[in-house]
């Protein structure tokens, strides 16, 4: 017979291994992140099946993490999950990670996967830089910024055209700017976005 301090090792080696195996067998066994249309995409898939919720995670160092969304578990064996993260942050790594809850006391994280997104050069095109007749029409591309503004001078500082633009989920923006606002033999027009400033000479005939 096994004496009172066997068993209760025996006892405790048996709750490690429980413990153990289901860990594993609610652990995230496939995450990834990518960008997608100037925001985060987070899947992931989990074998779990008593997960209370979801916690997205991101960190700037890979060592603090704040918390970035929730998400209600589907309690699906083999169910993929997907949200966002729409504060895209670019020219720097960014770490990502899943937090899953299962009760107040316990929880299981993801691996945790570093993301460097590089922000592109802006793209702008202003036509025409001779206007004869018409109206003056810019495009930008590449565009990852919260808001633009386009505002047009005369040669001796006068505002002739001023407006922002919401650009905050767009990749690209299209502005046209009536003739009668450019009332003025030449106009310097400025168009000001998150990546930089590009000014443009006008000639109106």
């Amino acid at each position: 017979m096994l004496n009172k301090s066997k068993m209760r090792k025996l006892i405790m080696i048996s709750l490690i291994l429980l413990t153990i195996t289901q860990a594993y067998a609610d652990n995230i066994n496939i995450f990834k992140a990518d960008v997608e249309e100037k925001k985060v995409v987070l899947r992931w898939m989990t074998k779990e099946i008593r997960a209370q919720y979801f916690v997205v995670e991101k960190s700037t160092n890979g060592i603090y993490f704040k918390n970035v969304k929730k998400v209600n578990p589907l309690h699906d064996i083999g169910k993929l999950y997907k949200t966002y993260d729409h504060q895209l942050m670019g020219n720097q790594v960014v770490y990502y990670r899943i937090k899953q809850v299962i009760d107040e006391n316990n929880c299981i994280y993801s691996s945790i996967i570093p993301l460097r997104y590089q922000i592109p050069s802006l793209k702008i095109d202003v036509y025409p830089k001779l206007l004869m007749h018409g109206n003056v029409h810019v495009w930008l591309n590449d565009l990852h910024s919260r808001r633009v503004k386009i505002y047009a001078l005369s040669p001796d500082h006068k505002i002739l055209y001023n407006k922002f633009f919401n650009t905050r989920y767009k990749s690209s923006h299209y502005v046209e700017i009536p003739r009668k606002y450019l009332n003025s033999k030449a106009v310097k027009l400025f168009i000001v976005t998150d990546q930089g400033m590009k000014r443009e000479e006008i000639t109106i005939k």
